[in-house]
């Protein structure tokens, strides 16, 4: 099976693949209809599967082809993360709002933060992405693009039942693990939040693109 990516198709498919069903059609809804929207360039991706069919085995080949696909409203915030927006709107500290940034590394992989949190006096960004408990195999590849360079501080965010643990950071200038149970607390986010924000800036080997 072939993916010719003719657009930022391969972003939407990459980001999806971390979450759950239900979870990933908001996380690739962003990057593409923001796209649309914004930039109105075509979008078009075409996908080929060569295949062989029956006791015959006789070969067949399938493709697919989507383009000049329609924008769309924005899906809301899920739920955790819309909490910490509002758990923010009033800091004095630090400002809370959807991110825009897709953090890659070439060859590596790719993360879309959830936040970009902005700290009032000093302008300091640090992105965060809510990983939440349903992929214990996502917190390592984001320990990878850490450990491989990632240029943005970032803070993730993790539940306990996924069982890792926040020493797996320690030590790394540009990222930190926030492993919370029950609830998200944003004291704690804040105060990880304050930890990046003091510590120097990383050296810029990643590539970040906006969210289209």
């Amino acid at each position: 099976m072939r993916l010719d990516q003719l657009g930022p198709v391969d972003t939407l498919l990459a980001a999806a693949s971390d979450k759950p069903l239900a979870l990933a059609a908001q996380v690739a809804e962003v990057p593409a209809t923001r796209a649309l929207r914004e930039d109105r360039r075509p979008q078009r991706a075409k996908l080929t599967a060569e295949l062989r069919w029956g006791k015959k085995r006789e070969e067949l080949s399938f493709s697919l082809e989507l383009a000049q696909a329609r924008s769309s409203e924005a899906s809301p915030a899920r739920d955790e993360v819309q909490a910490l927006i509002d758990a923010f709107a009033d800091h004095q500290e630090w400002r809370a709002e959807l991110a825009q940034e897709v953090l890659e590394l070439p060859g590596i992989g790719l993360c879309v933060p959830d936040l970009s949190f902005t700290h009032q006096g000093t302008g300091e960004l640090v992105l965060c992405e809510v990983l939440g408990f349903w992929n214990r195999a996502a917190v390592w590849r984001r320990i990878e693009l850490v450990e491989q360079g990632l240029a943005s501080k970032i803070v993730f965010v993790v539940s306990a039942r996924l069982r890792v643990s926040e020493e797996l950071l320690d030590g790394a200038d540009s990222a930190a693990l926030y492993v919370y149970k029950g609830a998200i607390n944003p004291k704690a986010l804040q105060r990880k939040l304050d930890e990046l924000a003091a510590s120097a800036s990383p050296k810029p080997s990643a590539r970040a693109a906006r969210k289209k």
